[in-house]
């Protein structure tokens, strides 16, 4: 007549005891999965590098209503990304440093001069900064707390990096400020537009025409480009800058900005691919 009575699945089990192995086996899938990506990361990292961004970094970003200051991602050849806890820098640096997104550019030669339009915290400018080590770079950023902490990130590079802090609109301006209309992007997705309804701030906003001219750039090898759905105003209605480019890398926002891009940047002489959120376009005939 009986037998072992079954509780929650487990056999002779209480819930508790059950309980208890339910979180003991996701707590083996996430350590197996953390070394699996930190293993994966050492190559470009370095050892310290992907075991402080895969273990010590999480409990920063939980503290992080505590221990508010910008914290230190190692790197290797002794360079560092600066993070700051609570906001979206540590999806920044997952996104450049660890999933490597800008990674299809390193095929590239002889990379001097690069523009990073809507830098947000400079991590993508740092990239290209230790990736290419004959470039100066020139980054743009809007939002007064990112520009700082871009400068924090380009610091060490000394003059090979100079920052402006502005949009990029089709014509020379003020424009407003907003919040991303999706509270989880947090400072990843701050962008600029003409309305002042709900602005956290009002900011100048240039052509890349006056960007280029005012920092004497003939000729940019890489435009980076993510600036939240102004894309569509770089390219509407000015690209007299666009013969100065080898190659862009934009992150595309919406249909209307990937037609008028597309249209803009024919096949025939443009070379296309993505990699992760990024679209890629390379000036046919350049290495």
């Amino acid at each position: 007549m009986g037998g072992a009575r079954c509780v929650a699945g487990f056999c002779g089990e209480s819930p508790d005891q059950s309980q208890g192995l339910v979180m003991l086996r996701r707590g083996l899938r996430y350590a197996r999965r953390i070394a699996r990506d930190s293993l994966a990361a050492m190559p470009h990292l370095g050892a310290r590098g992907a075991l402080y961004f895969f273990l010590v970094s999480p409990f920063r970003e939980l503290l992080s209503g505590m221990l508010r200051a910008p914290y230190a991602i190692p790197l290797k050849d002794g360079q560092q990304a600066w993070l700051r806890p609570g906001t979206s820098d540590r999806m920044v640096f997952d996104q450049i440093f660890v999933t490597r997104e800008y990674a299809p550019l390193l095929v590239q030669a002889d990379i001097r001069k690069v523009v990073d339009l809507g830098a947000n915290c400079g991590l993508a400018s740092l990239w290209f900064l230790i990736h290419f080590p004959e470039c100066s770079v020139v980054y743009v950023e809007p939002d007064g707390s990112n520009f700082e902490a871009a400068r924090r990130n380009t610091h060490a590079h000394g003059t090979r990096s100079r920052g402006l802090r502005r949009a990029i609109w089709s014509e020379s301006r003020r424009l407003c400020l907003h919040a991303a209309s999706d509270e989880h992007q947090g400072e990843w997705g701050l962008f600029v537009s003409e309305d002042s309804t709900g602005a956290i701030d009002v900011v100048e906003a240039s052509t890349l025409e006056e960007i280029f001219a005012s920092e004497g750039l003939q000729s940019v090898d890489i435009l980076k480009v993510d600036i939240e759905g102004a894309e569509t105003e770089l390219f509407k209605t000015h690209n007299d800058w666009l013969p100065a480019v080898r190659s862009l890398a934009i992150e595309i926002h919406g249909r209307e900005a990937e037609e008028l891009i597309g249209r803009t940047l024919g096949p025939s002489e443009w070379e296309k691919a993505t990699s992760g959120e990024l679209t890629l376009f390379r000036r046919m005939g350049t290495g």
